[in-house]
């Protein structure tokens, strides 16, 4: 993804619980740096390392469950390799994401 990304809840009637980001690669970082909103609240994140580079980033409503229609993502890292002289390719990047689980309360 680039510097902001944004994901529908396929479900969005259902109370969420958690969103969890598998992240399978970084640009320019160790760890993910991010923040997220659930509809129009600040998520609470947390991040945990999976080994090999991974990472696990678990997103919370401040509130508990909640109905999400949105989940808006603002990553604190990255750049593009062709402003970094690495390559001719001229998007921003931050991470990429390989899965996304919506656990639902109900």
């Amino acid at each position: 993804m680039g510097p902001r990304g944004l994901l529908l809840n396929p479900a969005p009637d259902r109370r969420v619980a958690s969103v969890t980001l598998d992240v399978c690669h970084l640009y320019r970082a160790d760890a993910p740096a991010l923040t997220a909103q659930l509809d129009a609240a600040a998520a609470e994140v947390v991040v945990r390392a999976q080994g090999d580079g991974a990472f696990a980033v678990r997103l919370t409503h401040p509130e508990g469950p909640q109905p999400l229609r949105l989940l808006r993502l603002a990553s604190l890292t990255g750049g593009s390799p062709a402003e970094d002289g690495a390559s001719g390719d001229r998007r921003q990047l931050s991470f990429a994401v390989s899965r996304v689980v919506f656990e639902y309360a109900d």
